[in-house]
């Protein structure tokens, strides 16, 4: 997986004007799933 075609949750917050427990609410809820960094198991955003 290359990160670099993936937003980081703080950078998908800051694009959609949305704070990150918002976004991880929405992941546990299954509303906007997230993909996890391989290493570190971070919420990771795809880009497309």
């Amino acid at each position: 997986m290359v990160t670099k075609n993936y937003y980081s949750l703080e950078e998908a917050s800051k694009l959609i004007g949305k704070s990150k427990e918002t976004l991880r609410r929405w992941d546990r809820q299954g509303k906007l799933t997230a993909a996890r960094e391989p290493i570190s198991n971070y919420r990771i955003y795809k880009k497309d």
